[in-house]
């Protein structure tokens, strides 16, 4: 039986705030269901504020060894807004709001 992480965590309120407060300790992020450390983020998101595009920054994220199933939520997470143009989001032009 295969049991997810995101799964446990939603369903079990102690555990959650367990399991929130081990990520603080240790200055981890968790994005979709990778766990990713808190300095990584930060040494990768000025090389994506360089990129215009989504496919660029993810270009960039596959060279850092993340995984696409995380690139999208990942750059929302750390503050880029993405502009769709259409289905390919290797054009949608991205920019960093915060």
């Amino acid at each position: 039986m295969k049991i997810k992480l995101v799964d446990l965590i939603d369903k079990n309120f102690k555990f959650k705030k367990q399991f929130g407060d081990e990520l603080i300790k240790n200055k981890l992020l968790m994005i979709n269901d990778l766990l990713l450390k808190e300095e990584f983020t930060k040494e990768i998101i000025d090389d994506i504020k360089r990129k215009k595009t989504v496919g660029e920054a993810c270009d960039l994220m596959i060279s850092k060894g993340l995984p696409e199933r995380i690139h999208i939520e990942l750059l929302t997470f750390l503050g880029f807004n993405i502009e769709w143009n259409s289905l390919d989001y290797s054009n949608a032009k991205i920019d960093f709001r915060r």
